[in-house]
């Protein structure tokens, strides 16, 4: 189903954008506090 699809697509998007601002929260947090 291309729906199903596309919402799976949409969905590991959302997940690599969650991660990279995690991984940059951190990174920032890391500096801030070193």
């Amino acid at each position: 189903k291309p729906e199903g699809t596309s919402l799976v697509n949409s969905w590991k998007v959302n997940t690599e954008a969650v991660l990279a601002m995690t991984c940059l929260q951190k990174a920032i947090f890391d500096s801030i506090h070193f």
